[in-house]
Formats: C-alpha cells, sequence, structure tokens
C-alpha cells in the first residue's frame, strides 16, 4: 500500500514470509509426521539430550503453558516421554523414546541435507544479500524474552533513542538514619 511506513512495510513483509516458510516447513515434516513445532522440539531433544520442561523452553524461546500440551501430544504419539530425575524426584525430563530415535536421526539427517527454504541454484549473492539483512534486523530487534517471559531491560534501551546510559554504580554507602 502507499503510503506505508518502513516498520509498517517490514511486519506486513515479516508475516507474509512467516507464512509462506510455515508452509514449506508443514510440508517437509508431514512427511514425519510431525507439525513445525513438533519436530523442532524433537529436533532440539535430539541436538541436546533430555531436558527438564524449564530449560526446554528456554531452548525453543518459548513458554510452558504452550510447550506442556505440545510434550503431552508427543508423548501420547510416542516420540518423547517423561522421566524423573533419579537425584531429585520433583524434576522431570522429557526425552526421545528408543522408537522416535531412529525417525528424528532420519529427520535431523534430511533437515541438513535438503535446503527447504533457498533450494539448490538460489543465486549467491541474492543469499548474502538477505542474510546480511536478517543480520542487520536482528541486530535491532530486542533479545528473546528470559525464561520468566520477560525481555530484558537493556533490549529496549539500544532501540530508544532517548534510553540514557544507566549511570554508574555509587560507591559510597547511605548513611543509615
Amino acid at each position: 500500500m502507499q503510503g506505508e511506513s518502513d516498520e509498517i512495510r517490514i511486519i506486513n513483509l515479516l508475516k507474509e514470509i512467516n507464512l509462506r516458510i510455515g508452509a514449506l516447513l508443514s510440508r517437509f515434516y508431514d512427511r514425519y509426521g510431525l507439525t513445525p513445532v513438533q519436530a523442532a522440539v524433537a529436533l532440539a531433544l535430539y541436538e541436546h539430550g533430555q531436558q527438564n520442561i524449564t530449560d526446554l523452553c528456554a531452548l525453543m524461546g518459548c513458554g510452558k503453558s504452550n510447550l506442556s500440551p505440545l510434550c503431552r501430544r508427543l508423548e501420547r504419539r510416542g516420540f518423547v516421554e517423561r522421566v524423573r530425575d533419579e537425584e531429585d524426584q520433583r524434576v522431570v525430563h522429557i526425552r526421545l523414546t528408543a522408537a522416535a530415535l531412529d525417525s528424528v536421526s532420519e529427520l535431523h539427517r534430511a533437515v541438513k541435507a535438503e535446503r527447504v527454504l533457498l533450494p539448490r541454484g538460489f543465486p549467491e549473492e541474492d543469499r548474502r544479500i538477505i542474510l546480511a539483512g536478517l543480520e542487520t534486523l536482528c541486530r535491532y530487534l530486542p533479545q528473546r524474552p528470559d525464561s520468566s517471559g520477560g525481555f530484558p531491560k537493556e533490549s529496549f534501551e539500544m532501540m530508544d533513542p532517548c534510553a540514557r546510559k544507566p549511570a554508574a554504580p555509587r560507591t559510597e554507602r547511605r548513611k543509615e538514619k
């Protein structure tokens, strides 16, 4: 639309790109009977080993309210299992089942071997331009939320031209009354 600000154009392009990537990944992961999000969890567990739900959330960049039901669905389908920590029975780990390990290993190899987003023959110069632009955008966006779901304060300070640098810590202690 004419007259759109650059920021609105960026947001709209990112939405469209997200939809297109979602469709590509859905077709790719469908061969393995997984949604893109389920595949991401399975691949994270394959690459990093068993995780407790908090660590898996941090690894995936999502909250427990999203990840717990997803893990339950994967558990019902036989992809993951919950195991109690031997040292602390309150801690529950999520891990791939032995039955799922072969298919997730095959999925891992396929992800590494196939070019899902940028097919073979994609011009190298365009690839470099896209990477440079995305890296630049990433530098200016806030960091991902921390495990509490909030963004670190520093994430926004670099985006706010009016933000001041924090004052140096005071070395003298206030006298108690």
